[in-house]
Protein backbone atom coordinates (compact mmCIF):
# COMPACT_ATOMS: atom_id res chain seq x y z
CA UNK A 1 0.00 0.00 0.00
CA UNK A 2 1.01 4.08 -0.61
CA UNK A 3 0.55 4.92 3.04
CA UNK A 4 3.01 4.55 5.46
CA UNK A 5 0.34 3.49 8.31
CA UNK A 6 -0.90 0.55 6.58
CA UNK A 7 2.38 -0.68 5.71
CA UNK A 8 3.59 0.04 9.47
CA UNK A 9 0.36 -2.38 10.46
CA UNK A 10 1.51 -5.19 8.61
CA UNK A 11 4.67 -5.02 9.90
CA UNK A 12 3.63 -5.41 12.95
CA UNK A 13 1.13 -7.95 12.73
CA UNK A 14 3.46 -10.37 10.83
CA UNK A 15 5.76 -10.28 13.74
CA UNK A 16 2.86 -10.97 16.35
CA UNK A 17 2.48 -14.74 13.73
CA UNK A 18 5.63 -15.69 16.24
CA UNK A 19 8.39 -13.64 15.85
CA UNK A 20 7.66 -11.38 18.83
CA UNK A 21 6.95 -14.67 21.39
CA UNK A 22 10.20 -16.18 20.37
CA UNK A 23 12.20 -13.06 20.35
CA UNK A 24 10.52 -10.30 22.11
CA UNK A 25 10.04 -6.85 20.65
CA UNK A 26 13.29 -6.60 18.99
CA UNK A 27 11.62 -8.73 16.19
CA UNK A 28 8.68 -6.27 16.60
CA UNK A 29 10.48 -3.10 15.91
CA UNK A 30 12.84 -4.57 13.11
CA UNK A 31 10.07 -5.95 10.61
CA UNK A 32 8.19 -2.35 11.24
CA UNK A 33 11.56 -0.74 10.37
CA UNK A 34 12.10 -2.71 7.49
CA UNK A 35 8.01 -2.60 6.50
CA UNK A 36 8.84 1.36 6.12
CA UNK A 37 12.09 1.94 4.54
CA UNK A 38 11.46 1.35 1.14
CA UNK A 39 9.37 5.03 1.26
CA UNK A 40 12.73 6.44 1.98
CA UNK A 41 12.93 7.27 -1.58
CA UNK A 42 10.40 10.48 -0.03
CA UNK A 43 13.91 12.11 -0.10
CA UNK A 44 14.19 12.28 -3.65
CA UNK A 45 11.13 15.01 -3.17
CA UNK A 46 13.57 17.25 -1.99
CA UNK A 47 15.33 18.01 -5.50
CA UNK A 48 12.02 18.37 -6.90
CA UNK A 49 8.41 16.89 -8.23
CA UNK A 50 9.90 15.64 -10.99
CA UNK A 51 13.15 13.51 -9.35
CA UNK A 52 10.48 12.23 -7.24
CA UNK A 53 8.16 11.20 -9.86
CA UNK A 54 10.76 9.28 -11.67
CA UNK A 55 13.04 7.15 -8.75
CA UNK A 56 9.50 6.68 -6.60
CA UNK A 57 8.64 2.86 -6.16
CA UNK A 58 12.01 2.38 -7.69
CA UNK A 59 15.69 1.59 -6.57
CA UNK A 60 13.94 1.40 -2.88
CA UNK A 61 11.30 -0.67 -3.86
CA UNK A 62 13.71 -3.29 -5.71
CA UNK A 63 14.61 -7.00 -4.23
CA UNK A 64 18.41 -5.78 -4.37
CA UNK A 65 18.16 -2.24 -3.29
CA UNK A 66 16.23 -3.51 -0.21
CA UNK A 67 18.91 -5.82 0.85
CA UNK A 68 20.48 -2.79 0.79
CA UNK A 69 17.93 -0.95 2.93
CA UNK A 70 18.12 -3.72 5.31
CA UNK A 71 21.69 -4.04 6.14
CA UNK A 72 21.43 -0.44 6.88
CA UNK A 73 18.48 -0.55 8.90
CA UNK A 74 19.52 -3.78 10.90
CA UNK A 75 23.03 -2.06 11.68
CA UNK A 76 21.05 1.41 13.11
CA UNK A 77 18.69 -1.38 15.19
CA UNK A 78 21.98 -2.99 16.32
CA UNK A 79 23.52 0.12 18.39
CA UNK A 80 20.18 -0.46 20.61
CA UNK A 81 20.01 -4.29 20.65
CA UNK A 82 22.97 -5.70 21.02
CA UNK A 83 21.58 -8.77 22.77
CA UNK A 84 20.51 -10.24 19.04
CA UNK A 85 22.85 -11.03 16.30
CA UNK A 86 23.22 -8.73 13.84
CA UNK A 87 22.63 -11.43 10.98
CA UNK A 88 18.91 -12.13 12.82
CA UNK A 89 18.28 -8.29 12.55
CA UNK A 90 19.38 -8.14 8.68
CA UNK A 91 16.79 -10.98 7.99
CA UNK A 92 14.13 -9.73 9.92
CA UNK A 93 14.32 -6.53 8.48
CA UNK A 94 14.75 -7.56 4.96
CA UNK A 95 11.64 -9.44 5.66
CA UNK A 96 9.59 -6.62 6.34
CA UNK A 97 10.83 -4.82 3.22
CA UNK A 98 10.05 -7.79 1.18
CA UNK A 99 6.36 -7.10 2.69
CA UNK A 100 6.44 -3.48 1.67
CA UNK A 101 7.10 -4.09 -1.74
CA UNK A 102 5.21 -7.20 -1.90
CA UNK A 103 1.73 -4.50 -0.72
CA UNK A 104 3.26 -1.81 -2.91
CA UNK A 105 2.77 -4.57 -5.98
CA UNK A 106 -0.63 -5.29 -5.42
CA UNK A 107 -1.52 -1.54 -6.05
CA UNK A 108 -2.19 0.03 -9.92
CA UNK A 109 0.65 2.51 -9.75
CA UNK A 110 3.78 -0.14 -10.31
CA UNK A 111 7.31 -1.30 -8.61
CA UNK A 112 10.23 -1.72 -9.99
CA UNK A 113 10.60 -5.04 -8.13
CA UNK A 114 14.31 -6.16 -9.86
CA UNK A 115 15.57 -3.01 -10.81
CA UNK A 116 18.47 -2.59 -12.11
CA UNK A 117 18.14 -5.73 -14.11
CA UNK A 118 15.12 -4.47 -15.51
CA UNK A 119 13.16 -1.15 -15.44
CA UNK A 120 9.77 -2.70 -16.01
CA UNK A 121 7.10 -1.88 -13.43
CA UNK A 122 5.48 -4.64 -12.19
CA UNK A 123 1.57 -4.60 -10.74
CA UNK A 124 -1.45 -6.64 -9.64
CA UNK A 125 -4.13 -4.29 -9.72
CA UNK A 126 -5.89 -5.87 -7.20
CA UNK A 127 -6.00 -3.21 -4.28
CA UNK A 128 -6.89 -0.03 -4.29
CA UNK A 129 -3.57 2.59 -3.07
CA UNK A 130 -6.06 3.76 0.64
CA UNK A 131 -8.37 0.74 1.50
CA UNK A 132 -10.18 0.61 4.45
CA UNK A 133 -11.17 -3.25 4.91
CA UNK A 134 -7.58 -3.98 3.93
CA UNK A 135 -5.81 -2.00 6.81
CA UNK A 136 -8.87 -2.61 9.15
CA UNK A 137 -8.40 -6.14 9.31
CA UNK A 138 -4.95 -5.68 10.21
CA UNK A 139 -6.30 -3.04 13.26
CA UNK A 140 -9.03 -5.15 14.36
CA UNK A 141 -6.23 -8.31 14.78
CA UNK A 142 -3.41 -5.73 16.08
CA UNK A 143 -6.10 -4.46 19.08
CA UNK A 144 -7.42 -7.88 19.83
CA UNK A 145 -3.56 -9.03 20.43
CA UNK A 146 -3.43 -6.04 22.87
CA UNK A 147 -6.87 -6.47 24.55
CA UNK A 148 -5.36 -9.81 25.54
CA UNK A 149 -2.01 -9.17 26.82
CA UNK A 150 -3.43 -6.39 28.66
CA UNK A 151 -6.07 -8.28 30.05
CA UNK A 152 -8.84 -5.55 29.21
CA UNK A 153 -11.76 -7.07 27.43
CA UNK A 154 -14.52 -5.48 29.61
CA UNK A 155 -13.12 -1.89 28.78
CA UNK A 156 -12.71 -2.66 24.83
CA UNK A 157 -16.10 -3.71 24.12
CA UNK A 158 -17.17 -0.33 25.55
CA UNK A 159 -14.88 1.70 23.21
CA UNK A 160 -16.36 -0.88 20.22
CA UNK A 161 -19.99 0.98 21.47
CA UNK A 162 -18.25 4.43 21.18
CA UNK A 163 -16.48 3.22 18.16
CA UNK A 164 -19.65 2.06 16.56
CA UNK A 165 -21.37 5.56 17.08
CA UNK A 166 -18.44 7.54 15.88
CA UNK A 167 -18.35 5.45 12.41
CA UNK A 168 -22.25 6.33 11.88
CA UNK A 169 -21.82 9.75 13.08
CA UNK A 170 -19.20 10.17 10.07
CA UNK A 171 -21.75 8.19 7.91
CA UNK A 172 -24.26 10.62 8.42
CA UNK A 173 -22.32 13.77 8.77
CA UNK A 174 -20.33 12.82 5.07
CA UNK A 175 -22.13 14.93 2.97
CA UNK A 176 -21.31 18.40 4.72
CA UNK A 177 -18.33 17.60 6.10
CA UNK A 178 -16.20 18.54 3.22
CA UNK A 179 -17.91 22.08 2.86
CA UNK A 180 -16.79 22.53 6.95
CA UNK A 181 -13.58 20.49 7.40
CA UNK A 182 -13.17 22.99 10.06
CA UNK A 183 -15.21 20.77 12.24
CA UNK A 184 -12.07 18.14 12.22
CA UNK A 185 -10.05 20.52 14.48
CA UNK A 186 -12.26 20.66 17.10
CA UNK A 187 -13.91 16.79 17.34
CA UNK A 188 -10.32 15.69 17.39
CA UNK A 189 -9.51 18.29 20.29
CA UNK A 190 -12.83 17.02 22.00
CA UNK A 191 -11.36 13.07 21.61
CA UNK A 192 -8.11 13.69 23.05
CA UNK A 193 -10.09 15.93 26.01
CA UNK A 194 -12.45 13.15 26.67
CA UNK A 195 -9.18 10.97 26.99
CA UNK A 196 -7.44 13.27 29.59
CA UNK A 197 -11.11 13.47 31.67
CA UNK A 198 -11.50 9.51 31.84
CA UNK A 199 -8.00 9.14 32.90
CA UNK A 200 -8.03 11.94 35.88
CA UNK A 201 -11.73 10.95 37.08
CA UNK A 202 -10.70 7.29 37.30
CA UNK A 203 -6.99 8.50 38.57
CA UNK A 204 -5.12 7.35 35.78
CA UNK A 205 -2.66 9.37 34.88
CA UNK A 206 -1.71 9.57 31.23
CA UNK A 207 1.86 8.68 30.61
CA UNK A 208 4.04 10.15 28.44
CA UNK A 209 4.39 6.97 25.91
CA UNK A 210 0.34 7.29 25.67
CA UNK A 211 -0.11 10.96 25.37
CA UNK A 212 2.61 10.72 22.05
CA UNK A 213 0.96 7.34 21.35
CA UNK A 214 -2.18 10.04 21.27
CA UNK A 215 -0.86 12.99 19.59
CA UNK A 216 0.83 10.92 16.82
CA UNK A 217 -2.28 9.12 16.02
CA UNK A 218 -4.01 12.40 15.60
CA UNK A 219 -1.42 13.87 13.26
CA UNK A 220 -1.76 10.39 11.27
CA UNK A 221 -5.27 10.71 10.70
CA UNK A 222 -4.81 14.43 10.31
CA UNK A 223 -2.22 13.75 7.23
CA UNK A 224 -4.57 10.40 6.13
CA UNK A 225 -6.80 13.51 6.29
CA UNK A 226 -5.80 16.20 4.25
CA UNK A 227 -4.51 13.83 1.95
CA UNK A 228 -7.77 12.76 1.29
CA UNK A 229 -8.97 16.11 1.08
CA UNK A 230 -6.17 17.14 -1.81
CA UNK A 231 -6.67 14.09 -4.02
CA UNK A 232 -10.53 14.28 -4.09
CA UNK A 233 -10.70 18.30 -3.96
CA UNK A 234 -11.66 17.83 -7.75
CA UNK A 235 -14.11 15.58 -6.88
CA UNK A 236 -16.49 16.38 -4.24
CA UNK A 237 -18.85 13.58 -4.83
CA UNK A 238 -15.42 10.83 -4.55
CA UNK A 239 -14.80 12.97 -1.27
CA UNK A 240 -18.21 12.15 0.18
CA UNK A 241 -18.21 8.78 -1.04
CA UNK A 242 -14.38 7.85 0.96
CA UNK A 243 -15.90 9.79 4.23
CA UNK A 244 -18.95 7.44 4.25
CA UNK A 245 -17.38 4.07 3.09
CA UNK A 246 -14.85 5.10 6.10
CA UNK A 247 -17.55 5.48 8.28
CA UNK A 248 -18.97 2.67 7.20
CA UNK A 249 -15.68 0.44 7.94
CA UNK A 250 -15.32 2.04 10.88
CA UNK A 251 -18.67 0.84 12.28
CA UNK A 252 -18.07 -2.61 11.02
CA UNK A 253 -14.41 -3.29 12.52
CA UNK A 254 -15.83 -1.86 15.98
CA UNK A 255 -18.81 -3.70 15.93
CA UNK A 256 -16.08 -7.01 14.89
CA UNK A 257 -14.26 -5.86 17.75
CA UNK A 258 -16.94 -5.72 19.91
CA UNK A 259 -17.77 -9.27 19.13
CA UNK A 260 -13.61 -10.81 19.80
CA UNK A 261 -14.18 -8.82 23.27
CA UNK A 262 -17.00 -10.77 24.55
CA UNK A 263 -15.74 -13.76 23.26
CA UNK A 264 -12.19 -13.57 24.39
CA UNK A 265 -13.70 -12.80 27.91
CA UNK A 266 -11.73 -15.35 29.06
CA UNK A 267 -8.50 -15.27 26.78
CA UNK A 268 -4.96 -15.32 29.06
CA UNK A 269 -1.14 -16.01 27.94
CA UNK A 270 0.38 -15.97 24.57
CA UNK A 271 -1.53 -18.71 23.10
CA UNK A 272 -4.48 -16.99 21.72
CA UNK A 273 -2.27 -14.12 20.86
CA UNK A 274 -0.60 -15.92 18.49
CA UNK A 275 -3.49 -17.48 17.17
CA UNK A 276 -5.18 -14.18 16.67
CA UNK A 277 -2.13 -13.08 14.90
CA UNK A 278 -1.97 -15.90 12.20
CA UNK A 279 -5.87 -15.60 12.17
CA UNK A 280 -5.05 -12.00 11.04
CA UNK A 281 -2.47 -12.50 8.91
CA UNK A 282 -4.65 -15.36 7.01
CA UNK A 283 -7.61 -12.59 6.93
CA UNK A 284 -5.30 -9.90 4.85
CA UNK A 285 -4.17 -12.94 2.69
CA UNK A 286 -7.34 -14.36 2.16
CA UNK A 287 -8.64 -10.93 1.39
CA UNK A 288 -6.27 -10.58 -0.99
CA UNK A 289 -7.39 -13.60 -2.70
CA UNK A 290 -10.38 -12.19 -2.72
CA UNK A 291 -10.12 -9.31 -4.43
CA UNK A 292 -7.17 -11.08 -7.20
CA UNK A 293 -10.56 -13.94 -8.00
CA UNK A 294 -13.21 -11.23 -8.07
CA UNK A 295 -10.70 -8.98 -10.76
CA UNK A 296 -10.66 -12.03 -12.72
CA UNK A 297 -14.60 -12.11 -12.70
CA UNK A 298 -14.58 -8.88 -13.96
CA UNK A 299 -12.19 -9.29 -16.66
CA UNK A 300 -14.47 -11.78 -17.79
CA UNK A 301 -18.09 -10.12 -17.19
CA UNK A 302 -16.35 -7.28 -19.36
CA UNK A 303 -15.14 -9.30 -21.98
CA UNK A 304 -18.43 -10.92 -22.18
CA UNK A 305 -20.61 -7.56 -22.09
CA UNK A 306 -17.80 -6.63 -25.44
CA UNK A 307 -19.36 -9.34 -27.34
CA UNK A 308 -18.08 -8.84 -30.80
CA UNK A 309 -15.83 -5.96 -29.52
CA UNK A 310 -13.32 -8.63 -28.07
CA UNK A 311 -12.28 -9.04 -31.68
CA UNK A 312 -10.23 -5.79 -31.64
CA UNK A 313 -9.10 -5.90 -28.48
CA UNK A 314 -5.87 -6.28 -27.61
CA UNK A 315 -5.57 -6.45 -23.76
CA UNK A 316 -7.75 -6.74 -20.57
CA UNK A 317 -7.50 -4.67 -17.32
CA UNK A 318 -9.86 -4.08 -14.14
CA UNK A 319 -8.64 -1.86 -11.79
CA UNK A 320 -9.90 -1.19 -8.02
CA UNK A 321 -12.30 2.03 -7.21
CA UNK A 322 -12.13 3.49 -3.41
CA UNK A 323 -14.02 2.85 -1.69
CA UNK A 324 -15.62 -0.48 -3.52
CA UNK A 325 -12.88 -3.34 -2.35
CA UNK A 326 -13.40 -6.22 -4.30
CA UNK A 327 -17.58 -5.31 -5.37
CA UNK A 328 -16.47 -3.02 -8.24
CA UNK A 329 -13.96 -2.26 -10.54
CA UNK A 330 -13.31 -0.15 -13.51
CA UNK A 331 -13.02 -2.10 -16.33
CA UNK A 332 -10.21 -1.12 -19.43
CA UNK A 333 -10.37 -2.44 -22.64
CA UNK A 334 -7.45 -1.16 -24.92
CA UNK A 335 -8.02 -1.55 -28.57
CA UNK A 336 -5.21 -0.25 -31.50
CA UNK A 337 -7.44 3.24 -31.46
CA UNK A 338 -9.34 3.45 -28.62
CA UNK A 339 -9.96 2.83 -24.80
CA UNK A 340 -13.31 0.80 -23.95
CA UNK A 341 -13.94 1.66 -20.52
CA UNK A 342 -16.70 0.71 -18.21
CA UNK A 343 -17.95 0.00 -14.78
CA UNK A 344 -17.86 -3.49 -13.81
CA UNK A 345 -20.04 -4.42 -10.80
CA UNK A 346 -19.74 -8.36 -8.99
CA UNK A 347 -22.85 -7.70 -6.80
CA UNK A 348 -25.52 -7.94 -8.76
CA UNK A 349 -23.46 -8.52 -11.78
CA UNK A 350 -23.80 -5.53 -14.13
CA UNK A 351 -21.34 -3.98 -16.65
CA UNK A 352 -21.92 -0.38 -17.58
CA UNK A 353 -21.82 0.77 -21.68
CA UNK A 354 -18.64 1.20 -23.01
CA UNK A 355 -17.34 4.49 -23.03
CA UNK A 356 -14.94 4.72 -25.81
CA UNK A 357 -11.79 7.16 -25.26
CA UNK A 358 -9.48 7.78 -28.55
CA UNK A 359 -5.91 7.35 -27.81
CA UNK A 360 -5.16 10.54 -29.62
CA UNK A 361 -3.84 11.73 -32.90
CA UNK A 362 -0.80 10.13 -34.76
CA UNK A 363 0.88 13.08 -36.18
CA UNK A 364 4.26 14.34 -37.10
CA UNK A 365 3.37 17.00 -34.28
CA UNK A 366 3.12 14.42 -31.85
CA UNK A 367 5.48 11.98 -32.75
CA UNK A 368 8.06 15.25 -32.90
CA UNK A 369 7.11 16.04 -28.94
CA UNK A 370 8.01 12.54 -28.17
CA UNK A 371 11.90 13.66 -28.68
CA UNK A 372 11.66 15.87 -25.47
CA UNK A 373 12.28 14.57 -21.95
CA UNK A 374 9.45 15.56 -20.12
CA UNK A 375 6.68 13.64 -22.44
CA UNK A 376 9.33 10.15 -22.83
CA UNK A 377 9.22 10.01 -18.89
CA UNK A 378 5.52 10.73 -18.89
CA UNK A 379 5.38 8.06 -21.33
CA UNK A 380 7.18 5.49 -19.87
CA UNK A 381 5.38 5.53 -16.38
CA UNK A 382 1.50 5.85 -18.02
CA UNK A 383 -0.03 2.12 -18.86
CA UNK A 384 -2.97 4.31 -20.82
CA UNK A 385 -1.96 7.26 -22.13
CA UNK A 386 -4.55 9.76 -24.19
CA UNK A 387 -3.44 12.53 -25.82
CA UNK A 388 -5.33 15.18 -26.76
CA UNK A 389 -4.59 18.13 -29.67
CA UNK A 390 -6.28 21.72 -29.29
CA UNK A 391 -6.06 25.22 -30.73
CA UNK A 392 -6.66 28.19 -29.21
CA UNK A 393 -6.06 32.15 -30.20
CA UNK A 394 -3.35 30.86 -32.76
CA UNK A 395 -1.74 28.86 -29.94
CA UNK A 396 -1.68 24.51 -29.83
CA UNK A 397 -1.70 22.79 -27.29
CA UNK A 398 -1.31 19.11 -26.99
CA UNK A 399 -2.17 17.52 -23.38
CA UNK A 400 -0.52 13.85 -22.46
CA UNK A 401 -3.60 12.02 -19.75
CA UNK A 402 -2.98 8.54 -18.26
CA UNK A 403 -6.62 7.06 -17.33
CA UNK A 404 -5.50 5.55 -13.92
CA UNK A 405 -5.31 9.05 -12.33
CA UNK A 406 -9.01 10.34 -14.13
CA UNK A 407 -12.06 8.97 -15.16
CA UNK A 408 -12.65 10.05 -18.68
CA UNK A 409 -9.71 12.07 -19.14
CA UNK A 410 -11.89 15.38 -18.76
CA UNK A 411 -11.08 16.57 -15.41
CA UNK A 412 -7.75 18.00 -15.22
CA UNK A 413 -5.28 16.74 -12.18
CA UNK A 414 -1.29 17.09 -11.60
CA UNK A 415 -0.24 14.04 -13.12
CA UNK A 416 -1.22 15.07 -16.94
CA UNK A 417 0.89 16.48 -18.82
CA UNK A 418 0.63 19.48 -21.05
CA UNK A 419 2.82 21.13 -23.77
CA UNK A 420 2.00 24.30 -25.00
CA UNK A 421 3.31 25.73 -28.32
CA UNK A 422 2.92 28.66 -30.65
CA UNK A 423 1.19 28.50 -34.46
CA UNK A 424 4.74 28.01 -35.78
CA UNK A 425 4.22 25.28 -33.81
CA UNK A 426 7.25 26.00 -31.22
CA UNK A 427 6.92 24.67 -28.04
CA UNK A 428 6.86 27.38 -25.73
CA UNK A 429 5.89 25.38 -22.01
CA UNK A 430 4.99 22.44 -20.48
CA UNK A 431 3.15 22.03 -17.50
CA UNK A 432 3.50 19.07 -14.80
CA UNK A 433 3.47 17.77 -11.49
CA UNK A 434 2.01 21.23 -10.79
CA UNK A 435 4.99 22.87 -12.16
CA UNK A 436 5.82 25.49 -15.16
CA UNK A 437 9.10 24.12 -17.08
CA UNK A 438 10.09 26.48 -20.23
CA UNK A 439 12.59 25.49 -22.80
CA UNK A 440 15.47 26.99 -20.60
CA UNK A 441 15.11 24.35 -17.76
CA UNK A 442 17.20 21.16 -17.44
CA UNK A 443 14.39 19.05 -17.28
CA UNK A 444 12.51 19.87 -20.59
Amino acid sequence: MADNLTHGLAGALLAQTGFRQRYGPAATVALVVGAELPDLDFLFAFGGPLLSFVHHRGMTHSLLGGAGLALLGALLLWGGLRKHAYWRLVLWTYLGVVLHIGMDVLTPYGTQVFWPFTAKRYTADAVFILDYFYTGLMVVALLLIRMVHQQRQRQYGLRSLGSIGLGSALWCSAPWLPTRPGWLLPCGAALLVAVLVVRWVRRQPLSRYRLVSLLGIGVGLGIVLWRMASAFARSPALQVLALQSGGVHVAFFAGVLGLGAWYGRRWRGSGPTLVLGRCGVTAVIGYIGLCLVSQTVAQHLLAHALGPQMATVERLAALPLPGWGPVQWRGIAVTRSAYLVSRVTLVPPSVTPPEVIAKGPDTPLVHALGTFRLVRLFLDRARFPVVEASECDAAQRVRYVDLRTTDDGRHRTRWDLVVRLNAAGHVQAMEFLNRLFLPTSADF
